[in-house]
């Protein structure tokens, strides 16, 4: 008796748990195998569940680029500033000016040194009621400044041949009286040696005479003299 009362609980476990799950399997839809497949599956492009959330995050990431791309482009840009340079002879009135050649002799080991192409110029200036001439040369390329010296009575002056000649004069770095070599007339768009040589002789004589007349100005008026 004890046996079958065990059975019959055991079989009414057993068929309470089938009904329960042919419940269960009724309030939910029997997969099929590939039945629907496209209700599983994201579809590219579709709206998202947050749209509003969506599109705000993709303004700001926009708007930030455009931003910083914007400040790179700034940054980059090259200065529109406008720099003044000056050289030092805004108040000369250029004379002569031709391209040429330096050589500068130094002393110690007594040979020319190359000091490259330039720009030599014979400048103007009005100083005091006194007029003055300098002898400028600027390389070529940096413009930078290989003599700076003023055209004096004492100046020394050599023509040596049909290209080349020799003056007297100092440096920006140095006072001290350096012998340079200018070749001119090396090139086609050079001017001839001709017009340096003329314009420099005259501009000699002149200061010699001006020079000559200071001297006699302590018995005398100066009669003829450049810088007047």
């Amino acid at each position: 008796l004890e046996k079958k009362s065990l059975d019959d609980v055991l079989g009414k476990m057993a068929a309470e748990k089938k009904l329960r799950e042919e419940q269960e399997g009724k309030s939910q839809p029997m997969f099929v195998f590939g039945s629907k497949i496209s209700d599983r599956v994201v579809k590219v492009g579709e709206a998202s569940t947050y749209p509003e959330f969506t599109l705000l995050q993709e303004h700001d990431f926009i708007a930030e680029a455009k931003e910083a791309a914007e400040k790179k482009k700034e940054h980059d840009k090259p200065s529109t500033s406008i720099v003044t340079v000056t050289t030092g002879e805004e108040n000369d009135i250029n004379v002569f000016q031709t391209a040429c050649k330096l050589h500068s002799f130094d002393k110690e080991k007594k040979t020319w040194v190359e000091r490259g192409l330039a720009q030599i110029k014979i400048n103007q200036r009005n100083e005091n009621g006194e007029v003055h001439h300098r002898i400028v040369a600027r390389t070529t390329g940096n413009h930078r400044v290989v003599i700076n010296s003023r055209v004096h009575a004492d100046m020394f002056f050599e023509r040596v041949d049909q290209k080349r000649l020799k003056i007297s004069a100092t440096t920006p770095d140095s006072n001290a009286i350096q012998i340079f070599l200018v070749t001119i007339g090396f090139s086609k768009t050079a001017l001839n040696i001709d017009e340096f040589c003329a314009t420099l002789e005259g501009i000699l004589r002149k200061e010699k005479a001006c020079e000559s007349a200071k001297r006699k100005r302590k018995v005398g008026d100066c009669g003829f003299c450049s810088c007047n």
